[in-house]
Formats: structure tokens, C-alpha cells, sequence
């Protein structure tokens, strides 16, 4: 009952912080793009390459990731309901 209830809230954050990312909440998605291109430019200045950056991840890549994390989020939390329901009943 405790492995249900763990995997509950752990697919309820998958399904939450997902979908946040997916719909671009509050700009999640478009944060995240931005602080990965910092990133890589703050990774490429300390490796002394100076010259043309490479391909950087559009938002579109982080929703498409956050949109799978959800649906893998919701398809957890339905398991975990079904391994519940006849505990409850």
C-alpha cells in the first residue's frame, strides 16, 4: 500500500510540474530555454571557444518534453487509482 501511495505522489508531481511546463505556466518553458542557452554560452566561455554556438534547444523541445512528462504523470496517477479503488471499497 505504501509503494501505491509513493508512486501517487510522485506521478502527481510528474503530472503537475509537466503540465506546468507543457502549457508554459507562468513562462516555465521559456525560462528554461533561456537559462540553458546561458548555460551553454557560460560552458563555452570557460572551455575558451569563442567561436559559433551550437544548436541551442527551442522552447517548443522543453513544452514537447514537459507534455510527455505529464501524460506519463496522469498515466501514473490512473494506475495508482486503480490499484487503490478496491483497498477504498
Amino acid at each position: 500500500m505504501f509503494g501505491v501511495m509513493a508512486g501517487l505522489v510522485v506521478a502527481l508531481v510528474f503530472a503537475i510540474g509537466g503540465t506546468r511546463v507543457a502549457l508554459n505556466i507562468r513562462g516555465a518553458a521559456t525560462s528554461m530555454a533561456r537559462r540553458r542557452e546561458e548555460n551553454v554560452d557560460l560552458q563555452r566561455q570557460a572551455q575558451g571557444m569563442l567561436g559559433a554556438a551550437p544548436v541551442i534547444w527551442p522552447v517548443a523541445v522543453f513544452r514537447c518534453v514537459g507534455a510527455a512528462a505529464g501524460l506519463v504523470g496522469l498515466a501514473g496517477v490512473l494506475l495508482a487509482v486503480l490499484f487503490l479503488a478496491p483497498a477504498i471499497a
